[in-house]
Order: C-alpha cells, then structure tokens, then sequence
C-alpha cells in the first residue's frame, strides 16, 4: 500500500511539473492564447458547462475537508455521478449557455456533501481547525 502512495505522489508531481514546464513554454513562445489556462478559462469554461461544474465539485472535495465518518457513502457517489451526468448532458444538448461561475458554484457544495473528503483523528494535515 505505501508503494502505491509513493507511485501517486510521483505521478502528481510529474504531471504538474510538465503541465507548468508546458504553460511556461507556451506563454513566451506559443501564438496567444496558447496558454492551458487561457484554453481552459477563456475558451472551453465558456463553450462547456462541465468544466467549471467539475472543478467546483473536485473544489469542495479537496478543500472542504469533513471530520469523522462518512455516513450514506453509496448515496452521495449515486447524486454525484447522477449530477454530473446531468450536467454533462446539458452541455451536450446546448440546453444552457451560462458563465462558468455559476457551475463552479453548484459545483463546490456538491463537493462538499457529496464526495466528501474525510481525515481520521490525528492525521498529520488535520492541524487546521476551521
């Protein structure tokens, strides 16, 4: 099991060194808008509601951290991935054209009650009471 943390954390940070290594190269010498934030923000956020529905959810998962048990676990991955798939399809049909502040909104207490993120007692990153 420790192996397969190591492999994970190896694995996140060799992504985001080459996502940024990317970003980097892209922004001194891509044409405009060549960066992933200007693709993610100014183009496909707009065109497809997902995306900012998904970063909400993975938003108030991560960060909206939950203290204890998690009670009906089946329940909250059913509503989630019923809520994405209805989100999803929404954004295929063009039902919906909105500005992609309002799914990151829905998005994160989504996250939050959910997908919750739960830390046992004593984990070493439960020092932040809030």
């Amino acid at each position: 099991m420790e192996k397969a943390i190591l492999i994970t954390k190896i694995v996140i940070l060799v992504a985001t060194a080459i996502l940024i290594g990317w970003d980097i190269v892209v922004a001194i010498w891509g044409p405009d808008c060549s960066t992933i934030s200007c693709i993610l923000g100014k183009t496909w956020a707009y065109q497809h509601s997902t995306l900012p529905f998904a970063w909400g959810v993975l938003t108030g998962h991560l960060f909206w951290i939950t203290r204890g048990k998690i009670v009906w676990m089946w329940f909250r991955i059913i509503a989630l991935v019923a809520l994405a798939g209805a989100s999803t399809i929404l954004d295929i049909v063009d039902l919906y054209d909105v500005i992609p502040i309002l799914p990151v909104m829905i998005g994160v207490p989504l996250g939050r009650l959910l997908w919750p993120q739960s830390w046992p007692e004593g984990h070493p990153l439960m020092v932040w009471k809030g």
